[in-house]
C-alpha cells in the first residue's frame, strides 16, 4: 500500500532475498527519524500521566541477565511501583529523556 501512495517501487526481490530499492533507501532516513521522535515522545507523554511508576533505562544486557530476574522481589516488596524498563545503549539524558534513574557500566560520568 505505501508503494502505491508513493507511486514508486520500495523493495525489489533478488532471487529469495527483499532488498530496498534505492528510492526506498533514501525514504528510510527521514522515516526512521520520525520513528525516533515518536519513540522519544511517547514516553514523556506517558509519564506525564503515571503515578508511582519507575521509569529505568539500562542496558539491554545488563537487565535481560541480572535486573529482569530481580524484578519479581522487587515487586513483591514494592507493589505500588511499576518497574518500566527503557533498554539503552545510549546514556540517559534526564532533561530529554523520560527516565527516572540511568543504569550503565564504566567510567563514572557526572
Amino acid at each position: 500500500m505505501l508503494e502505491v501512495h508513493l507511486g514508486r517501487p520500495l523493495f525489489r526481490l533478488l532471487n529469495r532475498t527483499l532488498l530496498l530499492t534505492e528510492d526506498a533507501q533514501m525514504y528510510v532516513v527521514g522515516v526512521r527519524e520520525a520513528f525516533d521522535m515518536i519513540d522519544v515522545a511517547t514516553p514523556r507523554l506517558q509519564a506525564a500521566d503515571s503515578c508511582g511508576v519507575l521509569t529505568v533505562s539500562v542496558l539491554p544486557s545488563f537487565a535481560a541477565k541480572w535486573l529482569v530476574p530481580r524484578l519479581g522481589c522487587f515487586r513483591a516488596a514494592h507493589s505500588g511501583i511499576d518497574v518500566r524498563l527503557v533498554p539503552s545503549i545510549v546514556l540517559v539524558d534526564f532533561a530529554r529523556d523520560a527516565a527516572d534513574i540511568g543504569i550503565r557500566t564504566g567510567p563514572a560520568i557526572i
